[in-house]
């Protein structure tokens, strides 16, 4: 899904921004006289109120391309000091019905998730921080479910949503209508089969979700670090027993990073950092080094404005709470005692995803430090 990729109507600077590949690039400015026209012409087109100049809007633009595709445009106004500040973002409808292969879930990781998609209840929850994707693995994950005779609801704010034929969608709207909590309360009223979530940001939400998960299949997004840190928020936030058990069938993370332009990157010696990171991710999972060959990125006519990257892959971790995690978890148990769980039962890390990824030659081990440098200071940690 293209989302976050726009560009970003940015006062006082008088500056035209552009999200290529998850980073933001100045591309133009323009005079600060037509700041107020500019504006003003893009809430019309998303049919914002054009005379609210203090709250926070949002809505979106349909736009054809050719004569059977479409996108849309989602236009998120907001006052700031020097005026107002509009970022489009481009959703593209078609890019829900991905297949894992395409996102990058695979080995371990995918079999876990189609593991958990195969069950007739439970929770399956695509965590990450903001820009990660984690809403087309839960699209995705819901379109791989049987839908046949079968009750399909989705609860998001209108502003994310995608629509897709035969799914009743419910809109969240904090601002003036139900909250998540109280959209979620609803759904269930009207006994779906498969209930998708997106972005629980709160404890009520959450165990309506978990209560609702012990006998039919929900999907939901949560902004977690990783996945062990999503079953720790999840404890705090007042799961306990079979909500963290039975309810959990998976958790997965993920991260966005960029592809390398196979037209043009050149393979590169390792050096002391290289090393470092690899062994910290191989001593820690218990794996032999292999000698594998690592890339970097050049640049060339075919990644033009890329600088030797071309589009995006995803990150990916599949965590399944065993016996073991769930005896953890409730006796109270940090963080580094459930990693190391989770990796002995067999969770293959986001780290290591990365490299296996680094190793085919799709990402750049400097683009892996770039993108899990957090997660990896953990594993060195740990070693």
């Amino acid at each position: 899904m293209l989302v976050g990729t726009g560009v970003d109507i940015e006062p006082p600077q008088g500056l035209f921004t552009l999200r290529i590949d998850g980073l933001i690039r100045q591309i133009a400015h323009y005079d600060q006289r037509l700041q107020a026209a500019l504006i003003e012409r893009l809430n019309r087109m998303a049919q914002l109120d054009v005379t609210e100049k203090r709250l926070p809007q949002d809505s979106r633009i349909k736009m054809k391309i050719g004569a059977k595709r479409s996108i849309d445009i989602v236009v998120s106004a907001v006052a700031t000091v020097w005026g107002e500040s509009c970022a489009p973002r481009i959703i593209d409808p078609a890019s829900v019905f991905l297949g894992f292969d395409t996102l990058g879930l695979e080995g371990g990781n995918l079999r876990r998730v189609e593991a958990a998609i195969s069950r007739s209840h439970g929770i399956l929850i695509a965590s990450g921080p903001a820009d990660s994707g984690k809403q087309v693995t839960a699209y995705t994950m819901m379109n791989k479910m049987d839908h046949a005779g079968r009750r399909v609801v989705v609860v998001e704010h209108p502003g994310s949503s995608v629509s897709l034929p035969g799914v009743i969608q419910l809109p969240v709207h904090p601002a003036g209508g139900p909250s998540m909590t109280e959209a979620v309360r609803a759904a269930l009223r009207t006994f779906p089969d498969i209930l998708l979530i997106g972005d629980i940001g709160d404890a009520g939400a959450l165990l309506q979700a978990l209560e609702a998960s012990l006998s039919r299949r929900v999907v939901t997004t949560m902004p977690f670090r990783d996945a062990v840190s999503g079953l720790l928020t999840m404890r705090e936030w007042g799961a306990r027993g079979l909500l963290l058990g039975d309810a959990i069938g998976i958790v997965t993370s993920q991260r966005l990073a960029r592809r390398l332009c196979p037209a043009c990157r050149i393979p590169e010696p390792l050096s002391d950092p290289d090393a470092a990171t690899i062994d910290a991710i191989l001593d820690y999972h218990g794996r032999e080094k292999s000698g594998d060959s690592f890339y970097t990125a050049i640049g060339c006519k075919a990644c033009a404005c890329h600088n030797g990257y071309l589009g995006r892959i995803a990150l990916f971790e599949a965590l399944t709470p065993d016996g073991r995690i769930e005896g953890a978890l409730m006796a109270n148990a940090g963080y580094q005692e459930l990693h190391r769980l989770a990796v002995d039962d067999g969770m293959e890390s986001l780290c290591l995803d990365a490299l296996g990824k680094a190793a085919q030659g799709i990402i750049s081990l400097r683009e892996l430090r770039r993108v899990a440098g957090d997660l990896l200071a953990d594993l060195e940690l740990a070693r």
